[in-house]
């Protein structure tokens, strides 16, 4: 929350994955973006009675280049490149 500017879309869009749309950006500033959660989330733990849990993120981003583009379709490239980057080792973001 304190990573995304109030302009963005951050959504729960199934069990596990969220989808933040971030309108009217290059995508250099997007993977920043990207880059910034998935660190502060790697870096952060939680602990619960002495037991130090953490957790990672993988990232899949999309752009919208044409005017359009469906959403259906920007999220799923965005899913493709998920799972390209869960099948990478997971914890990284893939463009």
């Amino acid at each position: 929350k304190d990573i995304i500017r109030r302009d963005d879309l951050f959504v729960r869009y199934g069990g596990e994955e969220f989808l933040i749309l971030v309108p009217n950006t290059p995508i250099s500033s997007v993977v920043d973006i990207a880059e910034k959660i998935r660190s502060t989330i790697k870096d952060d733990t939680l602990d619960i009675n002495h037991l130090h849990i953490s957790f990672t993120v993988s990232i899949g981003i999309s752009e919208s280049v044409e005017s359009d583009a469906s959403l259906e379709s920007l999220i799923q490239e965005a899913d493709v490149k998920l799972y390209t980057a869960k099948s990478n080792g997971k914890n990284c973001v893939v463009i």
